[in-house]
């Protein structure tokens, strides 16, 4: 009688389902056992518990994904999961709804995201002497899904030196920064007014922003992006100051959260450049990573 309860029992959602396999694939792949889940206070989280969240049966805490994060997941890619698992379900509320509805700064982020579709984003990341990145320059370009439409949605973190106050997001061209928030592990979750009035002649804005950090913690080397919403153009671009200081690099793409730490095809290496600077452009981007992955040269 109980295997057949737990062959009958349904996850929430088949979303909670998705982020509990990568979790288990994450946690498998580290080595790790349900009982050696640390909950960063010194304690694990119980066996049972560990098994329901990789099953799907049981939303997860930010700190229980951050165990996942110690065991090698990417932890932008795994909260994209979770905020993904607890939107809504469709409720008979379809796209061309939105524009009876009044959005501000602070409705829904799921509101928010879905009234726009992203057709080109590319971002520039910038790298000090120090190997530390100091600054990144963000472009995308959207499609409102109606004219009223004119709020757009970022979260970054430095997941390399996770504290308040290390990044700061501010407007570039096109846009005006609407509400600003930060967690306590220094991820800053914005929305970006941008300007309808400058939409092009099919309707689609450009516009960009800048994200400062302040920090002496070296990047881990790669720069790396997930997204599960379709986008047609996606362009990644590193500037190294010390252009002597990469040994290697290559671009990466794939659903596999280790995608940019398997090691590359030779179809998939860059050339080295004498002045540091970096480009590689994905197209048609939807459920995966992309991006640059790279292997630093001795320090003497």
């Amino acid at each position: 009688m109980s295997a057949d309860r737990t062959t009958s029992r349904q996850p929430l959602n088949s979303d909670y389902a998705a982020l509990g396999s990568t979790l288990r694939q994450i946690r498998e792949t580290a080595g790790k056992t349900t009982y050696e889940v640390p909950k960063g206070d010194g304690s694990y989280f119980k066996s049972g518990h560990v098994s329901n969240v990789e099953g799907g049966y049981t939303a997860p805490s930010e700190n229980f994904i951050k165990a996942y994060v110690s065991f090698g997941g990417q932890y932008a890619e795994l909260m994209g999961l979770l905020d993904r698992a607890k939107k809504p379900r469709p409720t008979g509320l379809q796209q061309n709804d939105i524009d009876e509805l009044f959005l501000d700064p602070k409705s829904d982020p799921y509101l928010l995201r879905r009234g726009y579709a992203v057709d080109l984003q590319e971002d520039i990341v910038y790298v000090n002497k120090e190997r530390v990145l100091y600054k990144l320059v963000y472009t995308v370009v959207v499609r409102p899904v109606v004219p009223t439409v004119r709020y757009f949605v970022f979260r970054y973190g430095y997941e390399d030196d996770p504290r308040r106050g290390v990044a700061r997001i501010s407007a570039g061209s096109g846009c005006s920064v609407a509400v600003t928030e930060e967690s306590d592990d220094g991820t800053v979750f914005v929305v970006l007014e941008f300007d309808q009035a400058k939409a092009d002649e099919l309707g689609r804005c450009r516009f960009s922003w800048i994200v400062n950090v302040n920090s002496s913690i070296p990047i881990s080397p790669e720069d790396s992006n997930y997204t599960k919403a379709p986008i047609a153009h996606v362009i990644r671009r590193i500037q190294f100051e010390a252009p002597e200081s990469v040994h290697e690099i290559w671009w990466f793409r794939g659903a596999d959260p280790f995608a940019s730490k398997n090691k590359p095809k030779p179809e998939q290496q860059l050339e080295v450049n004498p002045a540091g600077f970096y480009v590689h452009e994905f197209l048609n981007v939807e459920n995966e990573a992309c991006g640059l992955s790279w292997r630093w040269s001795p320090i003497e």
